[in-house]
């Protein structure tokens, strides 16, 4: 009974099916309308002397106002538009059929009332055709089909009745056989359809629930991805972030040891810059004194001549004894300035060795902290790999550093012993100084006792003599020893120029790094 039923629950298979159904059924109905309106009117023109007008006009009329109104209400346009609305639909187009087939009815029974008997056998089967196109046009549509056809059925059984020949009585039965079995065709169809239809919506569904698993799915990894790429860009920013902060930290520590460095090294420099002078003033008092000690050795030969001459010139040695004094003093003193300058010196030595000291920390620091960005860039993976080869160039220059400075020590320790020997050598010329100022004071306290200590005074002019060789020789290792010394403070100054070089590669090394990092 559900498939006889014009309506069904909306959403269900069923009510897809019923759908169907009701297109099917209509599309079947009005593309047989176009005939309807041609063959009504000319079987009218035919029949109409021997028909009843009046049954003939209200059966063509009705026929054709169906069809009329069919084939506009059933277009495919009113069907895509009004299908939603399914037993609606259906109803109107089971009361179009049935208009149709009360018009048929008429017409028929007009032209059976007045025909000949050969026009009633024509009629009948009409009536018998009509039912059976019935069956054809509605076999989805059982109600459609009652609709149609009951009416010309009724009016079969009533003209088969009112025949004046009279009705074999086996053709009731065969009529109603006739039209059992056309009903049982029609629902059978029916039931088939609906089966199909339904088994094919529910293939569709299935199909559609499937493609909708397929894009949840597709959808769910796709949102699974985002995320996971998200998670991932996020941990690079956040990686990305760390490198640059640990980037920005080994930039202020670089600066501030180049800063630290460069600081040192314009100290350097100018230790350098006065080591130099020093070494300049030392040799050039150096000079000095070996010129007056070459003096005071004349002067002592001059003294032995005159100890031979004692006896007639002793107012000539009286005033080459004053002239000996007068040098002796000039010698000590210029002997006293060359030791202070050795000692000034040697705290200039001292002070550039605590600089190259302090050179050689900081380089050390600089080899820590590249050994620390080496490790930190190892952690970063393959994004801190041009992080790891500025720390391998940082490291470089740092034990570069380190070499110069040692160099420099090494340069200071040489000059420091030189300096060293050079006190000692003026330490001792001062002495010796000091003892040939007491020998003319000797001589000239003794100068009225000449005659008598002849001898003495020449074997005394004789070891004056050694003396001053022997100071002029101290004099001339002093300036060569200052000499040396200002080699070596020109050394210090090439060093001094090398580091501030490395300084500044040092600086261009960590900016490019840097550059690298941020740009990473």
């Amino acid at each position: 009974m559900e498939t006889v039923r014009i309506s069904a629950q909306k959403g269900s298979f069923r009510y897809r099916s019923f759908q169907n159904q009701v297109r099917s059924a209509s599309r079947a109905y009005r593309d047989l309308l176009p005939v309807a309106l041609v063959v009504t009117p000319l079987l009218a023109y035919l029949f109409w002397d021997i028909g009843e007008p009046t049954l003939l006009i209200l059966g063509t009329a009705f026929i054709c106002g169906a069809a009329l109104f069919g084939i506009v209400h059933f277009s495919d346009w009113s069907i895509r538009r009004n299908i939603d609305r399914a037993s609606t639909f259906a109803i109107s187009l089971c009361l179009t059929t049935f208009l149709g087939a009360i018009g048929w009815s008429l017409f028929l029974s007009g032209l059976f009332l007045e025909g000949t008997e050969e026009v009633r056998l024509f009629v009948l089967c009409m009536q018998v055709g009509l039912i059976a196109v019935g069956g054809l046009m509605f076999i989805n549509l059982p109600a459609g089909y009652l609709s149609f056809s009951l009416p010309i059925a009724v009016d079969l059984v009533v003209n088969l009745a009112a025949r004046e020949s009279g009705t074999p009585w086996i053709m009731y039965p065969l009529l109603l056989v006739l039209l059992v079995l056309l009903g049982r065709t029609v629902v059978d169809q029916t039931v088939q359809l609906v089966e199909a239809n339904m088994a094919a919506e529910k293939l569709v569904q299935a199909e559609a629930d499937r493609e909708a698993l397929k894009s949840d799915t597709r959808n769910l990894e796709a949102e699974r991805a985002q995320a996971l790429l998200a998670e991932r860009e996020k941990l690079s920013e956040l990686q990305h972030e760390e490198l640059v902060a640990l980037g920005a930290q080994f930039k202020e520590t670089v600066v501030k040891i180049a800063g630290s460095l460069s600081a040192a090294i314009a100290n350097l420099d100018l230790s350098s810059t006065d080591l130099a002078r020093v070494s300049g003033e030392a040799g050039a008092d150096a000079a000095a004194v070996s010129q007056r000690a070459e003096g005071a050795n004349t002067a002592v030969q001059h003294v032995a001549t005159a100890v031979q001459q004692l006896e007639t010139s002793v107012g000539e040695i009286s005033d080459q004894i004053g002239s000996s004094l007068s040098l002796n003093r000039t010698v000590e003193e210029a002997a006293r300035q060359s030791d202070s300058a050795m000692d000034m010196l040697r705290e200039r030595t001292q002070g550039i060795g605590q600089i190259v000291s302090l050179i050689s920390e900081i380089a050390g620091q600089t080899n820590l902290l590249a050994l620390n960005a080496t490790i930190e860039a190892a952690r970063a993976g393959e994004a801190g790999r041009g992080f790891s080869v500025v720390a391998q160039e940082v490291k470089s220059l740092a034990q570069q550093t380190t070499n110069a400075t040692e160099n420099v020590g090494r340069q200071l320790r040489e000059i420091e012993e030189a300096v060293e020997l050079a006190v000692s050598a003026m330490s001792k010329a001062t002495s010796e100084i000091d003892g040939m100022t007491d020998i003319s004071n000797s001589i000239a306290s003794a100068v009225m006792e000449q005659r008598e200590a002849t001898r003495n005074i020449g074997d005394n002019s004789i070891r004056a003599a050694q003396d001053t060789d022997e100071v002029q020789q101290n004099i001339q290792r002093v300036a060569s020893a200052a000499k040396t010394t200002g080699s070596l403070s020109a050394d210090v100054s090439r060093t001094a120029e090398s580091l501030a070089e490395q300084a500044d590669a040092l600086r261009t090394a960590t900016e490019a790094f840097l550059e690298a990092l941020r740009a990473a």
